[in-house]
């Protein structure tokens, strides 16, 4: 699971593979692309182009591929088979230097064919795919990719876009660079023309590289150049995704706590008004009050009990109105004017009914309160409801 993730991120699901060869002194590009799922190539779409430019214009940009070079200026020789690859290069190039040379070794249980070209010509052509933005991740040379696929193919004679190769025992006997007719070949559920098999063979080596001769190192360097790319293009892409979704959560809690604020602003603001507005009713409260101690000889009570109920106050809670002792009658000349004795009826407005309902309680449990009796307390449309209360008083009880 780990390594198919690992390898989605760097390759996707679309892999490429493709065979540089020539026809007649001329380049030709044979190639396939596939979808890889659950380890198996899918949905192969051959194709055949004359340019490096013709490719980057039907690929993707930045499209990866494998490369098999195989054009004249690759030769194959065949040698016997040796310890190593060095014993077997040092035999085909006796006497002569190998540094400006790559070479790829084809093994087989009694010899092994070396192809070789040289690293001017590989360069040159890697630097043509690099500039049409086509990332090549390694390459090898003449036929070494068939050994990928040809325990698959049937022993026989196989044409392929250059070489006409003898199978057996699944590997190639023989080859010659005789121009035969290629054909259409079936391999497992797959049918291709035969000038593909050395593409298809590319395809394996995404997964199961096989680094031998000289073009390891090289190899090696080209797949860790691509994925270096694709972890700086991706990494970027994440890191700006994940700025810009750290960014859209502050704006989001941002914005949230700044509607908050407002919200309890205009609540302190609504608040601040009431409270002036009671300040004044206070003011105006407290003035006829004196007034009335005044009339009634000085008396302490009615201010006692203004003093406690505004003292119990919630701020939620506005006072318009306060009648102590209120008249029983209306006023009418030339008769005596009737009072309630013993309460006190209290009117205002209030925009939390739960704690108007518990002011009530704190004004029952005051000893100089005998009974309570809410005579109106209608909701609106705005914020406030409007109350009317009769608190029935205990004469004499003024100590709580």
């Amino acid at each position: 699971m780990f390594k198919d993730l690992i390898s989605y991120w760097h390759y996707g699901n679309t892999y490429c593979s493709i065979e540089y060869t020539t026809d007649g002194g001329q380049p030709v590009f044979y190639g396939l692309t596939a979808e890889q799922k659950k380890g198996e190539y899918r949905s192969l779409e051959p194709f055949g182009y004359s340019s490096v430019r013709e490719l980057s214009e039907v690929l993707p940009k930045r499209q990866h591929c494998f490369l098999a070079i195989d054009h004249d200026g690759v030769l194959v020789k065949e040698t016997p088979l040796r310890g190593t690859d060095d014993q077997m290069i040092a035999e085909v190039f006796a006497g002569t230097t190998t540094q400006d040379f790559y070479f790829d070794v084809y093994r087989r249980p009694g010899n092994a064919f070396v192809a070789f070209c040289r690293k001017k010509e590989v360069d040159s052509i890697l630097k043509q795919f690099r500039e049409e933005k086509l990332e090549v991740i390694g390459f090898r040379l003449g036929f070494g990719t068939i050994a990928n696929i040809s325990a698959f193919i049937p022993d026989g004679h196989i044409a392929t876009a250059r070489y006409f190769l003898e199978i057996s025992d699944g590997g190639v006997d023989t080859f010659d660079q005789t121009k035969k007719e290629v054909a259409d070949v079936a391999i497992e559920d797959v049918r291709l023309p035969s000038s593909h098999l050395i593409a298809l063979g590319g395809l394996l080596e995404y997964q199961n590289p096989s680094p031998s001769g000289t073009i390891a190192e090289r190899n090696t360097a080209l797949r860790e150049d691509q994925h270096q790319k694709v972890f700086f293009r991706k990494g970027s892409m994440l890191g700006i995704i994940f700025l810009f979704i750290v960014t859209l959560a502050n704006s989001l809690v941002f914005s949230n706590y700044f509607d908050r604020a407002t919200e309890l602003q205009e609540q302190y603001d609504l608040l601040q008004g009431q409270r002036q507005v009671f300040v004044g009713k206070k003011q105006d409260i407290e003035q006829k009050q004196r007034t009335v101690d005044n009339i009634l000889n000085g008396t302490s009570k009615g201010s006692f009990y203004v003093n406690r109920l505004v003292a119990s106050q919630p701020e939620s809670i506005l006072l318009s109105k306060l009648t102590y002792q209120p008249l029983a009658k209306g006023i009418r000349p030339n008769k005596v004017i009737a009072y309630t004795f013993d309460e006190l009826v209290v009117e205002g407005q209030s925009n939390d009914r739960d704690e108007f309902n518990r002011w009530m309680g704190t004004l029952e449990g005051f000893g100089w309160v005998g009974g309570i009796e809410v005579s109106d307390y209608s909701d609106s449309d705005t914020p406030l409801a409007t109350f009317s209360i009769s608190l029935k008083l205990v004469g004499g009880e003024t100590e709580k």
